[in-house]
């Protein structure tokens, strides 16, 4: 058991040094977008336990000289779980109207908020999430919530929090989460949303890939988010822990947790609104895989 708890420490942290420089955790410099300027907000204070940044350069540097196999995420996922998890994309938002990419914390953040489609999504999520929490009931004691900071994801959290029914109890606040954020697109954000087809192909082949415009590749998405399934198992046992966040980020989180190769997130996309259960080494657990659909 100790030897195990070591791997998944080690392998939780492998790559963090490269997620403590990411573009989403680092305040960021005011940039043009199809709106206005805005200048970037703090980031909210990862919390991160101590001694899995202390670790870091030394598993990243074991890492490194390993490589993955063809391709292949290097961050295996953990083998159990002691809590429950959800995941939750936001509602329809603004830029998803516009059909633009919205990456970027400094505009993300402060704008693009839900339609009011996107929040009528978010408060209907609240009868499968507890339909969802209900189905399981005996392997949690208390619902925990965590979301990206993005608006977009803090607003269906609060709508979808608010109607669930009584049964589930009380939830504590909202914990907003960096690691949940939107996937960086690099150079692609703001251009339209068709330019996915210029980074999804990629991911398929190559989990480091950044797709020749600087995009966050699927093994730094992983790593971030294996920092933050880390955290919260040191801090909660026997939880239900929801997790509202964005297409990318809680597809590549849900295949990953699941054993599945984390390269085919994109087959397993999320609805606006939708409810699943992330189940830990079980692939099959994933919805049927669809083919990446190229936008026009």
């Amino acid at each position: 058991e100790r030897m195990s708890r070591a791997f998944w420490l080690l392998a939780s942290v492998q790559v963090a040094s490269s997620f403590l420089v990411s573009p989403l955790l680092a305040p960021l410099a005011s940039r043009s977008s199809l709106h206005h300027k805005l200048a970037a907000p703090p980031s909210p204070r990862c919390r991160c336990p101590a001694r899995l940044n202390m670790e870091a350069a030394k598993v990243e540097a074991a890492t490194a000289k390993a490589g993955p196999e063809a391709g292949k995420c290097a961050i295996p996922p953990p083998k159990t779980l002691r809590n429950v998890y959800f995941g939750i994309r936001h509602g329809q938002s603004e830029n998803n109207i516009l059909a633009i990419i919205s990456s970027d914390p400094a505009i993300g953040v402060p704008t693009h908020a839900l339609t009011p489609l996107g929040e009528g999504q978010a408060a209907a999520a609240g009868a499968p999430l507890g339909e969802a929490l209900a189905a399981c009931k005996g392997d949690w004691s208390e619902v925990v919530a965590c979301s990206s900071d993005f608006l977009r994801a803090k607003q269906t959290a609060d709508l979808c929090l608010a109607t669930l029914p009584a049964s589930v109890g009380a939830v504590a606040s909202v914990e907003l989460r960096p690691e949940l954020r939107e996937r960086w697109f690099g150079t692609l954000d703001t251009q339209d949303v068709y330019t996915y087809n210029k980074v999804w192909p990629c991911d398929l082949e190559d989990a480091r890939s950044d797709a020749g415009f600087e995009v966050e590749s699927v093994e730094k998405v992983v790593t971030r988010l294996s920092l933050l399934i880390s955290d919260l198992e040191e801090r909660h046992s026997g939880k239900a822990v929801c997790l509202f966040s964005h297409a990318d980020t809680i597809q590549i989180l849900q295949t990953w947790l699941s054993g599945e190769d984390v390269r085919k997130f994109s087959q397993f996309r999320f609805k606006n609104g939708e409810v699943r259960r992330l189940v830990p080494n079980d692939p099959s657990s994933l919805p049927d895989p669809v083919p990446i659909t190229l936008l026009v």
